[in-house]
Formats: C-alpha cells, structure tokens, sequence
C-alpha cells in the first residue's frame, strides 16, 4: 500500500450541473438534487435543490466528505420530487492513482443511468482529495 493512502483524506466534491434530465422521456421542469456517498454507506450529503434549472439544473455546491483509505466507490444520485432520475459511480480509483498529485482538481463529467440503466443524462463535478 502506497504510504499516502494510510492517512485520513477528505474529498472535495463540487456538484458543478447535470444537463438533459428526463422522466419518461419528458424534460424535467424544476426541484432537482444531487446526493452523493461513498460505497454504499448510509451517510449521504446532498446539494440544495435547484428550483430553476429543469432539465439543466446548476447547483455549483461543494461538499467535503472523508474519504477512507478503503473506499471503492462514490456514488452520485441526481433525484427529482423523490424519483430517481439517474445515478453514476465514479471508481474510487478515477480519482486516486499514485502518479496524480495529492490535491489535484479533477473535472469530470459522467453518464447517469436510470434505475433500468438507460441513458438519462450527465453529471458535471469536480473532486480533488485533500490529506487531512
């Protein structure tokens, strides 16, 4: 094991946006939030609902959560008035690899998938890991 992956590490998650959200193939029309946790833990934080945007909702919120050295996984759920619109996971090792500075800022845009894991938009972030 690499020797900075044995200290306790906070990722900085900023949800950017999400662009061309649809339920039953319609455009969203307002209330989307993203949701985000590692692996499939109980802890998720959320951004704050973008009331405004519809199908291209802008949230540019950042959450910090800690991020262990065992993570596999970060997911990200994008939800509108309680239904899934589509969801994506990022491997943990997208955002870690010991040729990638500590600190580094990734910006990263991934598909998101509706629960039958049809296309359903995209989710834009960024993510730099910082040693605590």
């Amino acid at each position: 094991m690499h020797p900075q992956y044995s200290q306790q590490r906070m990722l900085e998650i900023n949800v950017i946006s999400a662009e061309d959200l649809r339920i039953n193939g319609r455009p969203i029309k307002n209330n989307a939030i993203a949701h985000v946790r590692l692996n499939n833990d109980t802890e998720v934080a959320s951004t704050r609902v973008d009331k405004n945007g519809g199908s291209y909702p802008l949230w540019n919120d950042k959450i910090d959560l800690k991020f262990p050295c065992n993570a596999k996984e970060i997911i990200v759920q994008v939800c509108c008035d309680n239904n899934l619109i589509g969801q994506t996971i990022i491997p943990a090792k997208d955002i870690i690899e010991d040729y990638i500075p500590s600190s580094y800022l990734h910006l990263l845009s991934y598909r998101l998938r509706d629960r039958q894991s049809r296309r359903n938009g995209i989710i834009n972030l960024s993510i730099r890991v910082r040693d605590c």
